[in-house]
């Protein structure tokens, strides 16, 4: 029976493989931007009936960018790795062994598995305790003579958590709209993050 249908069904839609038994249907569902997929993988131009969808799912498109650039909250995570060297290099081993869990998680929360309730949660709790013991030892450095350093650093995590918990409750930042921005705004933190811990590291 499936068979037949396919068969009865010969106007494909080149963006989501979908078939039609009329153009018109083929037509209307073009024109409504309507396709099984949420990612087009090309801009649609029928010149005979002049359909001219030149951006079709902008938030498509830009879902297929935030794939593409995915990838750079996957790099920009590498970077912690710099943060677990430098930390067993002075001797912090525990800050070093917190820093190898930060990048395990955090390459597993954005390598696919956001919607993944373990994951997540096994992300924040890796933040919360490099925050908790770079703020910690920050303190405890505080007396150090290069005010700058200790000053930019402070700056650096206002910052982050400036675009972090304000882009949460306004969808900015981190969480914009749209995906692919929030994916470089994330990486973004990523490398502040990563800038930070490393001056408190040497400090």
């Amino acid at each position: 029976m499936s068979a037949v249908n396919n068969i009865n069904r010969k106007f494909p839609c080149s963006l989501c493989n979908y078939n039609f038994t009329t153009k018109g249907n083929l037509t209307r569902h073009l024109k409504k931007n309507v396709c099984e997929k949420n990612v087009c993988e090309k801009n649609v131009c029928e010149k005979n009936d002049r359909i001219i969808i030149s951006n079709h799912h902008q938030d498509s498109s830009l879902e297929i960018l935030s794939i593409k650039f995915k990838n750079t909250m996957v790099l920009s995570s590498l970077l912690f790795i710099t943060n677990t060297s430098m930390a067993f290099i002075y001797g912090d081993y525990l800050y070093s062994l917190f820093f190898s869990y930060v990048t395990a998680t955090s390459l597993l929360y954005h390598s696919n598995n956001k919607n993944n309730v373990y994951t997540n949660i096994l992300d924040k709790i890796g933040i919360c305790s490099i925050v908790t013991y770079g703020g910690y030892t920050l303190y405890m450095k505080s007396c150090t003579d290069n005010m700058f350093l200790v000053s930019s650093v402070v700056l650096l995590f206002v910052f982050v958590n400036y675009m972090y918990i304000y882009g949460y409750y306004t969808n900015q930042y981190c969480f914009d709209s749209q995906i692919c921005t929030g994916n470089h705004y994330h990486s973004l933190l990523h490398i502040f993050t990563c800038i930070a811990h490393n001056i408190i590291i040497m400090l």
